[in-house]
């Protein structure tokens, strides 16, 4: 019966004896020999390990195994290339006119005894030099060595390979061993240096050297400053950039905290009682020294130490005021018939004087100053939610185009460039960077947290900001304004409740990231489905009188749809300019009261709803996009720069109800009550029942709702017994900012605008997130 080796070899040699055929002295033109029996023992490396006494009959012959691989073959160690071989390094082909017998080879240097003779062939001469020593390779299991080989591993021939014993002659090569004197392997000969590396390239032009300088947001990191259950809005840095003065807001109220560098735990200073987060929260000014900051709280300026006890009253009767850098003077405004006027309290605490300013161009009445420049040259103002720069002593306003919703301003060093938090291109609101010269815009975050607000150092190198992703949910309040419940409160932003007017249904809004979805749910079940998706913006849905349709905006349209689904009609010209901002049917179902955006100013207009006729304009100013209709149809409500005022279906008569602007404001379903959301004077949120024909207050109570929250919408249902409400709640937390990118300044202004600070030195994690 054959062996294994007879089977896997048509001719295993014995080990004793010779090689049937000697190979060629020079080498084949022909392509290289395939493999044989003897060319796979001569490059089995699975035995090649193995000393030649211990190494089996069936290893010269035996082809690899396939379920153990052979193991790579040792790599030399990295070296200079030598110009001419070592003299023990073997030629890949005989010279001419030279014996046959070849140097010794790495078999005979690790081997007792080895073959008298041994022929040059390109198959069995090394075309590199040994390797060094190295550990041996492992060994399987199938197949364990019987003593760890104290050499490097032998070389493949089958002559090296003989397990007999041959006694050691003359015409036999002595078995080289290395010795201390003798290193092994022996050093290469020197060669002759490597060539000099090419030269750099020049220098590129300096034009541009925009275009390969790095990113300027390149060493931008966010650092945590303060987190924790309660939301941190409205930073500020100190003058000497070694505290931050925030609000927190609180279920007791808004607070006044203070937080030092050098402090592990922030300092309650002062505690706003039954405050609630309006747009005053936003106002925190630092005394030059550091020593006191500023606030308003109602409507007046308070000062209080940075070490904190009670506020002492700067000046009364403020709608809005901001401090000047320098400590020295309190700009303030006032809300008067005529509009707003801008005055200066120099020092702060002096009776106000008039400034000459003309802010009827601003459109509004809703203005609130918010920072000076620290050359006290200009003035950021904000009106409607837009950003307006206005010279300061004297001189026009001026709108900054690119934003579309504006959170807060903070002054770079330069006076030139504002750190500011807003809307851009329809995302969250981001932290920009916004050069007041070119206008251009530099995006520090992508946009994955919502900014509420932020403020830079006094070098301008970090931030503060409050950083966090706000909830809008839809609450349930009784007629007496008592909480009842969150009728909507889930992870996804819920807004602009609208009841049906059976009340057994109501329409609602949800923003996702592919786009708005307009829902309608049950009112009993909370069972819900989807009307449209995909929308943009805020569509403001509202349901005809009937209740078997449905109106919602979007972007410069207005559609009407069946509110048990259907397709949409456009109400608007396909060309329409102007954005849709707010809705209400008629009680006849046969018009729609709209308010639009118009050159940067809501206007009223009104549109039949069997399309394709051209709106009319019904009052040209409006301070804020609200409109409802009576259900007796003689009124439309909207607030004007006045307060309050009511206005004819035909535009023909109007009158004002109340010098309080509001927040929020629908008709019942019946009669001509008008139920309104408005600001106490002490930032609480009132719901007020009024009589339009009378003008009589019939009833005003106190609006139950978290103090962290702000109310927006609101839909009262059809016998007025409860109100559906959106409501905002922040959620940010505090972050520090470090590497902030500076202006350009001197001849870097000519190819860049922008360039990275140093790298930061402060210690922290970075976000993930930005």
């Amino acid at each position: 019966m054959a062996t294994p080796s007879a089977l896997s070899s048509p001719a295993a040699p014995s080990p004793s004896a010779a090689p049937s055929k000697s190979p060629p002295k020079s080498p084949p033109a022909s392509p290289p020999p395939t493999k044989s029996a003897s060319s796979t023992a001569i490059s089995n490396p699975k035995t090649s390990w193995l000393p030649a006494k211990a190494t089996p009959k069936s290893s010269i012959s035996a082809s690899p195994n396939a379920k153990n691989p052979p193991p790579p073959i040792p790599k030399p160690t990295p070296g200079p290339s030598p110009t001419k071989a070592p003299s023990w390094a073997p030629s890949a082909t005989c010279p001419p006119n030279k014996p046959a017998a070849a140097p010794p080879t790495t078999a005979a240097i690790s081997s007792p005894s080895a073959p008298s003779s041994t022929k040059c062939s390109p198959a069995t001469a090394p075309s590199r030099p040994p390797p060094p020593r190295k550990p041996s390779p492992p060994f399987s299991k199938t197949n364990p060595p019987t003593s760890r080989p104290t050499s490097p591993p032998p070389s493949a021939t089958a002559s090296s390979t003989a397990s007999k014993k041959s006694p050691t002659t003359a015409s036999n090569p002595p078995r080289i061993s290395p010795s201390p004197s003798r290193p092994w392997p022996p050093p290469p000969r020197p060669t002759a240096p490597p060539p000099a590396p090419p030269p750099p390239p020049p220098p590129p032009p300096l034009w541009n050297l925009a275009r390969n300088a790095p990113s300027p947001t390149e060493h931008l990191r966010f650092l945590s400053f303060l987190a924790d259950s309660d939301a941190e809005v409205a930073p500020a840095f100190s003058p000497d950039g070694r505290s931050i003065a925030y609000w927190r807001l609180r279920p007791a109220g808004r607070a006044l905290y203070l937080k030092s560098f050098d402090s592990p735990e922030p300092v309650e200073l002062w505690l706003d009682a039954g405050r609630f987060a309006g747009p005053q929260i936003a106002s925190l000014f630092w005394a030059p020294d550091s020593a006191r900051i500023f606030f308003l709280s109602g409507r007046a300026f308070y000062a209080i130490g940075a070490a904190g006890g009670t506020p002492q009253l700067v000046l009364d009767n403020v709608e809005t005021a901001v401090l000047s850098p320098d400590g020295a003077q309190l700009l303030l405004a006032n809300r008067t018939e005529q509009g707003y006027r801008l005055a200066r309290s120099a020092p702060p605490g002096a009776p106000p004087q008039p400034l000459p300013y003309d802010l009827k161009s601003l459109g509004t009445s809703q203005i609130q100053l918010l920072a000076f420049a620290p050359n006290q040259q200009r003035l950021a103002l904000r009106a409607r939610s837009e950003l307006w720069i206005l010279p300061y002593p004297a001189g026009q306003p001026r709108r900054v185009e690119n934003i579309d919703q504006l959170g807060s301003v903070s002054w770079f060093p330069d006076s030139r460039h504002l750190l500011l938090t807003g809307s851009w291109r329809g995302a969250v609101s981001r932290l920009l960077a916004l050069n007041l010269d070119s206008g251009e815009l530099l995006a520090l975050d992508q946009g994955t947290q919502g900014v509420g607000s932020a403020h830079l150092a006094p070098e301008g190198s970090r931030a503060i900001a409050a950083l966090g992703v706000s909830i809008r949910d839809i609450v349930e309040l009784g007629a007496d304004g008592k909480f009842l419940r969150d009728r909507l409160a889930t992870s996804l932003p819920e807004a602009a409740p609208a009841w049906s007017p059976a009340g057994d249904r109501f329409a609602y809004v949800v923003a996702l990231g592919e786009g708005t979805q307009i829902r309608i749910a049950e009112a009993l079940t909370d069972q819900t489905t989807i009307l449209a998706s995909g929308l943009r913006g805020n569509p403001q849905p509202a349901f005809s009188p009937d209740g078997r349709r449905l109106a919602y905006a979007e972007s410069r349209q207005i559609w009407v749809a069946p509110a048990s689904g259907g397709r949409p009609v456009g109400l608007l010209p396909k060309d329409y300019d102007n954005a849709v901002l707010a809705l209400a049917w008629s009680p006849d179902g046969n018009w729609i009261a709209f308010v639009e955006g118009f050159n940067g100013r809501p206007r009223l207009r009104k549109v039949s709803t069997s399309g394709g006729a051209q709106p009319l304009t019904l009052e040209a100013t409006v301070a804020r996009p609200l409109v409802s209709w009576s259900a007796n149809g003689k009124w439309l409500a909207y607030p004007d720069p006045e307060g309050l005022r009511v206005i004819s279906p035909d535009g023909a008569h109007s009158k004002l109800l109340s010098t309080n602007p509001p927040l929020a404001l629908q008709f019942a379903q019946t009669g001509a009550l008008l139920y309104l959301l408005s600001r106490a004077d002490d930032d609480r949120t009132l719901l007020t029942t009024l009589d339009v024909d009378s003008g009589r207050e019939l009833r005003s109570v106190l609006a139950q709702i978290d103090p962290k929250t702000t109310p927006r919408t609101f839909s009262p249902s059809p016998d007025g017994s409860r109100f559906l409400l959106e409501v905002f709640r922040p959620n940010s937390d505090l972050w520090l900012i470090e590497g902030v990118p500076q202006p350009a300044a001197g001849l870097a202004r000519l190819w860049t605008r922008w360039t990275a600070p140093a790298p930061s030195r402060m210690a922290g994690e970075t976000s993930p997130n930005f």
